[in-house]
């Protein structure tokens, strides 16, 4: 028997028999393990490494969002996905979502499948903060984006520099601060403990962070990493000088929200609308009249609103080519 066969029927007998082929061509490593890797080899999720571009050595690293990294995996003999993220907001939604499933009925085929999560504290991985989530979903294909604009007219507005004067030309920035107050006072309980003059002098820094990021910004991305790396900074420096604090500051996310951008995306207002236009295929398959109806149903009868829809939350799942949300981190209704 050759090597490569002895090989296979060591992770057949080891991981089950409906182990993959693509699974088989790469290698599964528990060698060097990091602080992360090793509590999800202890639950049986073991890392998949091959060579990949731009890497200097093998490595089961897929890619990263703005708070978590993805890592190809098996679990139990099966390809699956690792998502290890810091944001609390990103790991309920998504379990929050997929225990919901039942009550979609057939719909549920339109969210990936968890096979398992957990919460690693105290994480001493660098570039995490003290509390990881680690959540194993399964393995989607992603889909092309000149799809995801035809499904979502508007997907391309955060590139849009007259879509970004439109909305941050009508931004309250009083108001803005207001909402901000808010939300601080009833998620921080470390920011509630400050005294008025602290407040206040963190509260007129980032009001100038807010109001510099709007105006040196051309488009929503660009407001979004400098919102994302500013207000960072400054809940960093309120801690310095506290020491013993750990604040929980607000997201860039959360901040343009606040004002105006994490609309959802309008459905119909494409080919769809057009009689005498001809629909494209994609659009027109019963897989896509689906998917966009389900998303309907989120809104109208469980009050979910979808935010933050592109090409790397809605992927596809291989062979029946269901639409499927991945990531439904900045949904409202589910955190």
């Amino acid at each position: 028997m050759s090597y490569i066969l002895k090989l296979a029927n060591l992770f057949i007998s080891k991981y089950g028999n409906d182990i993959t082929d693509h699974l088989l061509k790469k290698r599964i490593t528990q060698d060097k393990a990091s602080y992360i890797s090793s509590k999800m080899i202890e639950r049986g999720i073991i890392p998949i490494v091959t060579h990949r571009e731009g890497e200097p050595s093998e490595t089961s690293f897929l890619g990263k969002g703005a708070y978590s990294k993805a890592y190809e995996v098996s679990y139990k003999g099966k390809l699956a996905v690792a998502k290890v993220t810091n944001s609390k907001r990103d790991y309920y939604s998504l379990i929050n979502l997929h225990e919901m499933s039942n009550s979609f009925g057939k719909d549920s085929k339109h969210i990936a499948k968890v096979f398992d999560y957990f919460e690693v504290p105290e994480s001493p991985d660098e570039g995490f903060y003290d509390h990881t989530y680690v959540i194993v979903v399964e393995k989607l294909n992603p889909i092309n984006s000149h799809i995801m604009s035809m499904l979502f007219p508007s997907y391309h507005e955060g590139e849009s520099k007259s879509y970004y004067k439109q909305i941050t030309s009508q931004v309250d920035i009083p108001d803005l601060m207001n909402k901000i107050i808010m939300h601080l006072n009833a998620n921080d309980n470390e920011f509630k403990k400050l005294n008025q003059f602290k407040k206040d002098k963190f509260l007129l820094k980032l009001e100038s962070v807010i109001r510099r990021a709007i105006l040196t910004s051309n488009t929503k991305i660009d407001l979004d990493q400098k919102l994302h790396s500013n207000v960072e900074k400054l809940f960093q420096e309120l801690e310095m000088d506290i020491p013993g604090s750990q604040f929980y500051p607000i997201s860039s996310y959360e901040i343009l929200d606040m004002i105006g951008y994490n609309v959802s995306f309008p459905i119909g207002k494409g080919p769809f609308n057009d009689p005498e236009k001809k629909i494209p295929y994609f659009l027109n398959r019963p897989e896509t009249k689906s998917f966009l109806s389900f998303l309907i149903k989120l809104h109208n009868e469980f009050g979910i609103t979808w935010d933050d829809l592109h090409s790397s939350n809605i992927m596809e799942r291989p062979v029946t080519h269901d639409l499927v949300i991945s990531d439904p981190g900045l949904f409202r209704g589910l955190f």
